[in-house]
């Protein structure tokens, strides 16, 4: 909730609810008088006298306001709600019914649905209230990702998916336990296909329950757990490209699947596949503001590879779709990296950095987006916060397609840590693509391995013979780089280029 578009607007109703919430749970809610809160929460000096400043009372029914705004919009879905009474600084926690989360997909669009039950607790009150607070996070961060309706957290009658899924209404179904016992809390969690019940995700994790502190270690987990299944590259999307279902309508369901194995493969059959899907899409009507960015995105990145009659109409009409997604969805983070993509290909490098800023913050824990922002805010100049981005988007999701190494190998061996650049190169499997071969040779030679390096150069020139023609054009194409930093990346070069006729 502080993390919230609502509670964001007001830093100091976040402070006054982030301190009455956890002085409550830490069992000093008899504490809460008008006095501390004023003195705690907002800053106020030790003689502090609610009878001569009313603002403990104003900034009270401030939080309340934005209490009802919050479960009014964002946390209409929420279980667990937090009330204020009037008049009152202990806050009260109350269950509400399990309902369906609001979902960026308009109508019956496409079968990718994820119930997600209430996980089971065993051990004490502790164990009980992680238990609630990863299934609500769980289930918020998953109803962030474009395409995916989530139902829940809910409870059944049945621990049996198949039966989850028929009474519930949900193909993939996510159950999941926290423990607690000895000073340890174990969480855990499993992703099932209703179709046949078999599970298609399993993880699992063990802390010190000293480290339950706040809510850190539960963000943290559900948010990897709503990444690793919810990205378009995670689990749910690849489980149904392997076995779609023939329930949903094919148009749209064709261009999603269609767009998801382009993230997955990242070549160009695969992007000229999603561009005709998504073109397909949007010729039957279809025009929601997931298949406008996806669109977008397409069109953007075929002016870039080149696969373009027109890159110039390509770029406008990727903007276009961008800025109509936008108008429909203003919080499209997606959209954003397709504004990025297109300032990035037209050297505006500010612009680009921009664009993917605002993705990032609108979609803080989408790998794919993330991954996206990163690339291109490194590519326009800021390296460093690029780099960040690209290696939290990772984190999130570890499953990431093997390309998205390809700019960490880059600034490994641009600062000469050549051993971590061809771990990072030795990820990157993309056929017909130079940046597999060419950063594992230029790893390898800064490692003095010449003779392997030169084998992975003969591959970068069958694909590309003129490549060391002029290896400068090729890297800052649509890349912001430094003199030091194309120095050193032609430093690694020089070992593997063809000795000069005696």
């Amino acid at each position: 909730m502080l993390g919230s578009a609502t509670m964001s607007k007001s830093p100091r109703s976040r402070e006054f609810l982030a301190y009455i919430v956890t002085e409550t749970l830490a069992g000093r809610a008899e504490r809460l008088s008008e006095r501390t809160v004023g003195r705690r929460a907002l800053g106020r000096a030790d003689t502090f006298d609610g009878r001569f400043d009313a603002s403990v009372r104003v900034r009270a029914s401030r939080v309340r306001k934005s209490l009802d705004d919050y479960y009014a919009v964002e946390g209409r879905a929420a279980r667990l709600r937090i009330e204020l009474p009037s008049g009152a600084y202990v806050p009260r926690f109350v269950r509400s019914a399990p309902t369906e989360l609001p979902s960026p997909v308009q109508g019956k669009d496409v079968d990718l649905t994820v119930v997600v039950l209430q996980f089971e607790v065993s051990g004490d009150a502790r164990a009980d209230l992680v238990a609630t607070t990863i299934s609500e996070l769980i289930a918020h961060r998953l109803a962030m990702f474009p395409g995916l309706r989530v139902v829940g957290p809910a409870t059944a009658r049945s621990q049996n998916p198949r039966v989850i899924g028929r009474e519930l209404d949900g193909r993939f179904v996510l159950q999941g336990s926290v423990g607690s016992r000895d000073g340890l809390v174990r969480l855990s969690a499993r992703l099932s296909d209703s179709d046949g019940g078999d599970v298609v995700w399993a993880a699992s994790e063990t802390v010190d329950a000293g480290t339950l502190r706040g809510f850190e270690v539960e963000e943290r987990w559900a948010s990897g757990v709503a990444a690793e299944l919810g990205d378009y590259a995670g689990v749910v999307y690849r489980r149904a490209a392997q076995k779609p279902s023939a329930s949903v309508e094919p148009g749209e369901y064709a261009a999603w699947l269609a767009f998801q194995a382009y993230i997955e493969e990242g070549n160009q059959a695969t992007l000229r596949a999603a561009d005709e899907a998504l073109a397909a899409a949007m010729e039957a009507g279809i025009r929601s503001p997931v298949i406008l960015a996806m669109r977008g995105s397409t069109r953007a990145v075929k002016a870039a590879y080149g696969m373009s009659t027109d890159p110039q109409a390509d770029l406008a009409a990727a903007e276009q779709l961008a800025r109509r997604a936008l108008a429909e969805d203003p919080g499209s983070a997606h959209a954003h990296t397709v504004l990025g993509t297109v300032a990035l290909i037209r050297h505006q490098w500010d612009l680009a950095r921009k664009h993917a800023a605002d993705a990032a913050q609108a979609n803080p824990f989408h790998p794919t987006f993330l991954a996206t922002a990163g690339t291109l805010i490194a590519n326009s100049g800021d390296w460093e916060q690029g780099m960040a981005l690209l290696r939290e988007s990772l984190r999130l999701n570890p499953l990431h397609p093997g390309y998205m190494h390809t700019l960490l190998a880059q600034d490994r061996i641009m600062v000469d840590d050549d051993a971590a650049a061809l771990a990072e190169a030795s990820l990157i499997h993309s056929p017909g693509a130079t940046w597999g071969p060419l950063f594992r040779a230029m790893a390898l030679a800064g490692l003095g391995h010449t003779e392997q390096a030169r084998h992975e150069m003969d591959e970068v020139l069958a694909i590309d013979p003129t490549f060391l023609d002029d290896p400068v054009a090729t890297f800052t194409t649509y890349t912001n780089l430094t003199d030091e930093q194309i120095g050193a990346l032609l430093r690694h070069l020089e070992p593997l280029r063809p000795a000069a006729p005696s």
